[in-house]
């Protein structure tokens, strides 16, 4: 776990890690199956010129990796705002957050993870300044953004994941 926090530690030799000094270990598993689905949270629809648009979105990309982990990035930066482990990955595949290089197997030992595709279901309410919104909109209405998916031959799980407040995440 330690690894896939970010830290180029040894796995073998444990005792004596100073995370302080430790390394950095930046790495993300294969897309193989996952396609990556545009998720919006926010915008406010445009129509110009018979020319319809939008404004003021919150964009999110999110995609499963063969690593293990559900990624949800910003789509305009790029930055990751959360990632997401499933238990039965840490149980199952915890070798595949390990540095790539200390792993073996090849062919005969892939890691799978969350690699099936997943899907939204969004509930737009309208908020204050007229923006389409999974938040808060007038009259307290709550809008909603959920994700759904598995992990195919990563596992036999399926998720149900809140992305409502996914501006509010943040991650380094």
């Amino acid at each position: 776990l330690i690894s896939l926090l970010g830290y180029g530690v040894d796995a073998a030799n444990p005792t004596g890690i100073n995370l302080t000094t430790a390394p950095e270990l930046r790495q993300v598993g294969a897309v193989m199956h996952s396609s990556p689905i545009l998720v919006t949270n926010k915008g406010k629809i445009t129509y110009t010129n018979n020319i319809l648009g939008s404004t003021n979105r919150e964009d999110y990309i999110l995609f499963g990796t063969t690593q293990g982990l559900l990624h949800v990035a910003d789509a305009k930066t790029g930055k990751e705002k959360f990632a997401f482990v499933p238990n039965e990955m840490v149980e199952n595949q915890k070798e595949a957050f390990l540095k790539y290089d200390s792993t073996t197997g090849g062919l005969s030992k892939l890691y799978y993870g969350v690699d099936a595709p997943w899907a939204t279901y969004t509930e737009y309410v309208v908020d204050s300044s007229n923006n389409l919104t999974v938040g808060t909109g007038r009259n307290s209405q709550k809008g909603k953004q959920v994700a759904y998916g598995g992990l195919r031959m990563g596992g036999r799980s399926y998720y149900a994941l809140d992305l409502t407040k996914i501006a509010e995440s943040t991650s380094n």
